[in-house]
């Protein structure tokens, strides 16, 4: 079986498909190749019968003679009485879970439940057709879909689910990269790719090329970079299509050979000043065809700069996955002898390479599949998403039964009614492109009454705004809580305005919008004093900045005097800075200000010893910026976003020890340079009763009891412009397709995560942020929608008040209300558990633990030596394990630390010459006296994520380095824990019974919290009986032994500190904790 994913030019996928109207009862085979209806049927056990008419059970009278015949769904003809969430099933849910069809196709609408019909297929696999678990390979479209899929099918099989493999379809290519590297040309080495890289990797060679002269159709006279977003746009459409550099340039050859092959006579025009020359039409695909030769070759030259620097882009490990299984049939047959049976979820969010993949492990004749999708929630056509998905599986698939799920478990039928009435209007439609019947939707379980559905007109932006949160506060009175309230918008520009509306009344919010981090003012801020202390002579205007701050005891009267001052003389600002000190009787604080310039003196020559990560925390810690921003209302957002620019630095530094602080900054200006968003990073912010702001996108695959769909005007939620590319491909790659469409799916998904309330509202003038008033009308879209509900219009009863209340600045304070409510959200939500490091750290510093551990602020300590020559040794030792014996060796151990240090280390180069220097010593001793004639260790990284495991509802997690077996003792085990101290410490040390400890013993306490894991986890088979410390820098280890009464000491100690975290008493004081050590996060400090 062979696909082609570049179709040739003229190819109609209509011409294959018949559009005869079927009743929804009844599934039916249609052989989509010939247009016919197919004669084959299949018995219950899904063998293929003789070629005939169906059986009369499964066939009934026909009431429209146009359709040759149908027949009902085959499915077991035992009555299966299930004592598991089978039973649950609707006839609908329970044909499509008991298909015996080779390939089932389910369209399951919003609310039909298509996770419990996966994880049902799964089980019915299980339990009643005898699969191996093994066998079942679940593919989806994110993360958080897979590992819901995972919790679900393991809730219906126990144990055996832990056995199915769930997987995205990247980390599944990229499980068999891993597993084959040989095969599929992967190497450890390989770094992906993010939006930055690739947009300075295309900027290299559009300059490369500029200077040569060629490529010159990709640039124009003004702009050398004009089509540097279609290149981009185009080699991410391409490379989620499949479609190679090769592949390309040979369709862009056909293509220009086709056209040559067109007669003169035809393409040259006859007349006036035209003749002899293309005809418009031409001229126009001519230059489009010039533009793609280049193109094709500019691609061919990314892929290349890409092997050079051992990159990859995100859509490569799919791509090479489908290459190796192409070139290899030994692996191909032997996946796909492993992965029988495979379902797909969210199938209309694949895209083509996706698709190549799913069709390559299915291309064997013993193959079962089962595809759940909606054409109509296809949104994600930006990353390659099409529903010509479906119309690609039936192609090749032609005998796949269809099965369309009705009852929706979600929203009241009013709601249901107007969403469907809105796609209806859509014409690419699987009901209007294939033969199956319309999509209905019947609600089975919404009560709301009808008036918790309006479409509400508002005068002006901030009337509509006023609105919601006025509506908000009334659902809130009436006992709904927060999380169960969404706002939803079109793009993530909109957010910040609701945003700072709820904050304004107080309201919790999380918002989960695409920001830019290197937008956001504290970020801007940063970066202009990173820029003054890096060359304080002549950065004069960020030092300004500097100097007006807040955070620089600077105070306001001498910053303006030494402003003044310097008005008046012919230097730069640190000179003035000088002269005002040096002058008698100008400043009214000198020492303030000889500090201030001392700080920045510091700063500046310490750019020569430290690593530009190090550097910037050192300037984010000695300016007082650091502790500025935790005095302010808005802590966590701006330490979110400072944090989210020191990843970067830190991602780029990694491997790379010559990167300097100049290389740094030129790296941040890349992204203001080419207009690149710097993402923040995933928040681990869980507030469990907050408001849900997200856009239309994010509200994928979430549902909420009331929904508020906002700024539905025309121009947001629906544009009547076509897809434009300025550098459009080949007609076979991308199908030029109105937004409208794809702008009415994002609506039907909006509208239908509402579970008892729906509001839809407008603003008939915008005036917030801008100079004038801009009229808006509504979107289109509301006239399918006021079919079915009435428009009502909304005048805020006090509006002028709602606008000083959202005006006011509220005061700042160290905690607030609001920051606890904050800071509670994470500390209760599953994701939030205590490890034994974090909990020594609470003892240690309870506000170090606050913002270490619940805000996980950076830390200068990422790029410190001490953490990297840890991890790396860490790192070693578990490869060593994992190797076969005869590989475990020192040249190993050396070069396994050594590889790991310059692909990881954030250090300079300096830095990692001395750990690695330092590891060859420690290793080579480590290995003759302590790991040569070691036994075989039961576990390596024993790991438990968080609130895998709980203990009186406190969630704990942490990673056990080693779990041996004892000699002598069937069934006892000893736990180690590696510690790379440069000397060993005594038994009293660890115990805390020396005067300098004075019973403080965070490695005794960090013994005893593994012992408490590994009791509580049932599926350890052995008994802990001992523990040990290994330091391996001395190669010495010691042995630990755990008092009962200690160990009863240590889950009280457990059992309050998790009471005054989730009391957030802590908060408080740190007078009540011993160890407390005075560091920048002490309250003295930061306020």
């Amino acid at each position: 079986m062979s696909h082609t994913f570049v179709r040739p030019l003229g190819t109609n996928h209509e011409s294959f498909l018949r559009n005869d109207p079927i009743e929804d009862d009844y599934i039916y085979i249609v052989n989509h190749k010939t247009n016919t209806p197919s004669n084959r049927t299949y018995d219950i056990k899904g063998a293929h019968a003789e070629e005939s008419h169906p059986p009369t059970s499964y066939h009934q009278p026909l009431p429209d003679a146009s359709l040759a015949y149908r027949h009902q769904i085959p499915t077991t003809t035992q009555n299966i009485c299930y004592n598991t969430p089978m039973a649950t099933l609707t006839e609908k849910q329970q044909q499509a879970v008991e298909s015996t069809a080779k390939t089932t196709l389910v369209i399951a609408g919003p609310g039909t439940g298509k996770t419990h019909i996966l994880a049902s297929r799964v089980q019915f696999l299980v339990e009643q057709q005898n699969t191996n678990p093994e066998n079942i390979l679940c593919l989806t479209y994110t993360e958080a879909g897979a590992t819901t899929m995972k919790k679900r099918i393991i809730s219906f099989l126990g144990q055996k689910g832990r056995n199915v493999t769930t997987n995205t379809f990247h980390s599944f290519a990229s499980s068999l990269l891993e597993e084959y590297p040989d095969v599929f040309g992967y190497s450890r080495t390989l770094r992906p790719l993010n939006d930055i890289d690739q947009a300075l990797i295309i900027k290299k060679i559009i300059d490369s090329n500029y200077k040569k002269g060629a490529l010159r159709s990709l640039t124009s006279s003004t702009d050398v970079y004009f089509y540097r977003q279609e290149i981009t746009k185009n080699i991410n459409t391409l490379k989620s299509e499949g479609v190679l550099p090769d592949q390309y340039k040979t369709v862009v050859d056909e293509w220009e050979k086709q056209f040559n092959a067109i007669p003169d006579e035809e393409k040259l025009s006859t007349r006036g000043t035209r003749a002899g020359k293309l005809k418009t039409e031409y001229e126009k695909v001519a230059e489009r065809i010039k533009k793609n030769k280049e193109f094709a070759l500019l691609y061919q030259e990314y892929e290349n700069e890409l092997k050079k620097k051992n990159v990859y882009d995100y859509d490569d490990m799919i791509n090479r996955a489908v290459q190796g299984l192409q070139t290899s049939e030994q692996t191909k047959a032997e996946i796909q002898r492993h992965y029988t049976t495979v379902l797909v979820d969210e199938y209309q969010d694949t895209n083509g390479s996706q698709n190549k993949l799913l069709f390559t492990l299915l291309d064997h004749p013993d193959y079962h599949c089962f595809v759940v999708g909606d054409d109509d929630q296809a949104i994600q056509r930006f990353q390659g998403a099409t529903i010509e998905n479906f119309t690609d599986f039936l192609e090749t698939f032609p005998e796949t039964i269809v099965i369309s799920l009705e009852d929706n478990f979600r929203s009241p039928q009013y709601i249901l009614d107007s969403a469907l009435h809105l796609i209806a209007d859509n014409e690419q439609r699987i009901t209007t492109k294939l033969n199956v019947p319309q999509k209905l939707l019947t609600a089975r379980g919404g009560t709301a009454r009808r008036k918790s559905y309006t479409i509400q007109q508002c005068e002006t932006d901030i009337a509509e705004r006023a609105f919601i949160v006025e509506q908000i506060i009334a659902l809130q009175k009436k006992g709904v809580p927060y999380n169960e309230i969404a706002v939803i918008t079109r793009t993530n520009n909109e957010q910040e305005g609701i945003a700072n509306v709820l904050y304004a009344y107080d309201i919790p919010y999380i918002m989960s919008g695409n920001q830019n981090a290197l937008a956001h003012p504290v970020v801007l801020l940063f970066v202009q004093i990173i820029k003054a202390c890096h060359n304080p002579q002549q950065n004069s205007a960020h030092l300004a900045t500097l100097l007006r701050h807040p955070a620089t005891p600077v105070s306001a009267d001498d910053a303006m005097t030494i402003f003044s001052r310097h008005r008046s003389e012919k230097t730069n600002l640190y000179q003035t800075m000088r002269n005002a000190i040096r002058a008698t009787n100008l400043l009214e604080d000198k020492k303030s200000v000889q500090e201030t310039l001392s700080i920045i003196r510091t700063l500046y020559q310490q750019q020569d010893t430290e690593s530009a990560l190090a550097w910037f925390y050192s300037v984010l810690r000695d300016t007082g910026l650091l502790q500025w921003i935790g005095s302010q209302e808005n802590k966590i957002t701006f330490l979110e976003n400072i944090g989210t620019l020191c990843d970067e630095i830190k991602r780029v530094q990694v491997g790379n020890p010559q990167f300097t602080i100049e290389d740094a900054l030129s790296h941040i200006r890349s992204f203001y340079d080419l207009g690149i968003r710097l993402r923040p990073r995933p928040k681990n912010l869980s507030l469990e009763n907050a408001v849900n702001i997200l856009t239309a996108h994010q509200s994928k695959g979430k549902e909420f009891d009331y929904v508020f769909v906002t700024n539905v005007v025309q121009g947001v939620w629906s544009k009547d412009r076509k897809r434009g590319n300025k550098l459009a491909l080949h007609p076979s790659i991308v199908r030029m397709e109105t937004d409208k469409e794809d702008e009415r799916r994002l609506l039907y998904v909006a509208l239908t995560r509402a579970k008892k309330g729906l509001t839809v509202s407008y603003a008939q003038t915008h005036i917030d942020g801008y100079e004038k008033p801009q009229e808006k009308i509504s979107s289109e879209f509301l006239d399918s929608l006021t079919e079915k509900v009435p428009e009502t219009t909304y005048k805020p009863k006090q509006l002028d008040r709602f606008i000083e209340k959202t005006d006011f600045v509220p005061p700042t304070a160290e905690h607030t209300k609001k920051t606890k409510d904050i800071i509670q959200g994470i500390t209760q939500s599953l994701s939030f558990a205590l490890s034994a490091t974090s909990m020594n750290t609470f003892l240690e510093c309870p506000q170090r633990f606050l913002y270490e551990n619940i805000l996980r602020v950076p830390r200068e300590g990422d790029a410190k030596i001490p953490l990297t020559y840890g991890s790396a040794i860490h790192y070693t030792l578990q490869r060593y394990f994992e190797v076969p014996k005869k590989n475990r060796d020192k040249t190993f151990l050396i070069n396994t630390f050594t590889e790991h240090v310059q692909r990881n280390s954030p250090l300079t180069e300096a830095e990692n010459n001395e750990i690695i220097e330092r590891a060859q010593q420690k290793l080579a001793i480590y290995h003759t006296t302590r790991l040569k004639d070691e036994h075989e260790p039961l576990y390596v990284e024993q790991n438990y994520s968080a609130g895998t495991i709980t203990y009186d509802t406190i969630r704990l997690a942490g990673k056990i380095d080693k779990i041996s077996p004892l000699n002598d003792s069937a069934g006892e085990v000893k736990v180690v824990d590696y510690k790379t101290n440069r000397r060993k410490k005594s038994l009293n040390e660890i115990l805390g019974k020396t005067k300098a400890t004075q019973g403080y013993a965070p490695l005794y306490d960090q013994l005893m919290f593994y012992k408490l894991l590994l009791s509580l986890d049932s599926s350890f088979p052995y008994q802990p009986t001992q523990f040990a410390l290994d330091f391996v820098d001395v190669s010495e280890e010691v042995n630990v032994p755990i008092e009962e009464a200690d160990y009863e000491t240590f889950k009280k100690t457990l059992r309050d500190i998790w009471k005054s975290i989730q009391s957030l008493s802590f908060l408080e004081s740190t007078d009540q904790f011993p160890f407390c050590k005075e560091c920048e996060w002490c309250e003295h400090s930061v306020v």
